[in-house]
C-alpha cells in the first residue's frame, strides 16, 4: 500500500510538471541536525555500521566510500563486523550484559580506533522496471532499454542515521535523507543510483555544516555531472 502511495505521488509529479519535458529525473531530500555545527573532517576515523533495514548493507558500504572518496579513514568492513559480533556476544552472556547501546558502540569504537561511528535504518525498493514480465522458465523480460539501465518508473531509498562519538558517547549529528528517480528513458540513470545518491548526500551533509535542510532535482543530462 505504501508503495503504491509513493507511485502515484510520482506519477502525479510527473503529469503536474509536463511528462515531455525530462526523460529521468532524480530528486533528494536531505535534513539533518547537528551539535555546535559539528562536520566529520579530513583525517577522522569512522565506523559505520552495517544499517537496519532493506539495502542496509549496500547503503553502509556505499556511505563508506563516499568518505573514502573523500579523505575519511573508515575502519574496514570485516574488521568492523568481527568487532561487533565478539561485542554482540560478550554483551549477551559472558559479561556487561547490563551495557546501554551506546556504552556498547563506544566500546566498538575504541576497539577499532574510530572517531566517531555511524549508525542508522534504511527503507528502498528494489529496482522495478516497468512492464517487467516472467515467463515459464523464471526468465526476466525488460519493457525496454535505456543507454544505461532498463526502463524504471520509479525507485527509492531513505537513510536515517545517527553519529556517536567514540570518546563521550554523544549524538553529535542526525538526520534523513531520501532519493526517488524516475527514469522514463534509462539514458542517464545508473541502476544503484537511487542508492548512491542518498550515501553521497549523506556524506555531503555530515562534512558540510551549512546543509541542514536542502532538496536538489536533477533532470537528465545534470543526473551523470552530479555523481561526477
Amino acid at each position: 500500500m505504501k508503495r503504491i502511495g509513493i507511485l502515484f505521488v510520482l506519477l502525479s509529479l510527473m503529469l503536474t510538471l509536463g511528462c515531455g519535458s525530462f526523460k529521468d529525473r532524480l530528486i533528494n531530500n536531505t535534513k539533518m541536525e547537528r551539535q555546535n555545527n559539528f562536520t566529520i573532517t579530513t583525517g577522522k576515523r569512522v565506523a559505520v555500521m552495517t544499517f537496519r533495514g532493506v539495502q542496509g548493507r549496500a547503503l553502509s558500504d556505499l556511505v563508506g566510500i563516499e568518505f573514502l572518496s573523500r579523505s575519511v579513514d573508515v575502519v574496514d568492513r570485516d574488521s568492523l563486523d568481527r568487532v561487533v559480533a565478539e561485542v554482540g556476544r560478550t554483551e549477551n552472556g559472558l559479561y556487561d550484559n547490563d551495557l546501554s547501546t551506546t556504552q556498547i558502540l563506544k566500546q566498538i569504537g575504541k576497539i577499532v580506533g574510530a572517531d566517531f561511528i555511524i549508525v542508522g535504518e534504511s527503507q528502498a525498493s528494489y529496482p522495478y522496471p516497468g512492464g517487467t514480465t516472467i515467463d515459464g522458465f523464471g526468465k526476466v523480460h525488460f519493457a525496454g532499454f535505456g543507454t544505461h539501465s532498463p526502463i524504471y518508473p520509479w525507485m527509492e531509498s531513505r537513510l536515517t542515521l545517527r553519529v556517536f562519538s567514540v570518546q563521550n558517547g554523544e549524538v553529535k549529528a542526525w538526520g534523513t535523507t531520501e532519493t526517488y528517480v524516475i527514469a522514463g528513458a534509462g539514458d542517464n540513470i545508473q541502476i544503484m543510483d537511487y542508492l548512491r545518491m542518498t550515501a553521497k548526500r549523506a556524506a555531503d551533509a555530515l562534512m558540510n555544516a551549512s546543509i541542514t535542510q536542502q532538496q536538489i532535482d536533477l533532470r537528465d543530462e545534470m543526473i551523470g555531472q552530479a555523481f561526477k
